[in-house]
């Protein structure tokens, strides 16, 4: 993933000696895109679990309505 990339790009730098102004744009950049990347990774996990607790949800109505039905 970008956003672990990037992350250990810069504590790389960090560790060998305080990294340019120049590189610490760039490592800025790469873990806001990272970040960002991530995010929307997340929406999108959210919206499909979403999507499929709503199936989970009418499935299980509709078991209850057949349970209903083989009991009557």
């Amino acid at each position: 993933m970008a956003y672990h990339s990037a992350q250990r790009c810069f504590q790389a730098n960090e560790s060998i000696a305080s990294p340019s102004p120049d590189v610490q744009t760039n490592i800025a950049l790469n873990l806001s895109k990272g970040l960002s990347e991530l995010t929307v990774s997340v929406a999108t996990d959210i919206q499909s679990l979403r999507s499929q607790l709503t199936a989970l949800r009418q499935e299980l109505e509709d078991l209850k309505s057949e349970r209903r039905r083989l009991i009557i």
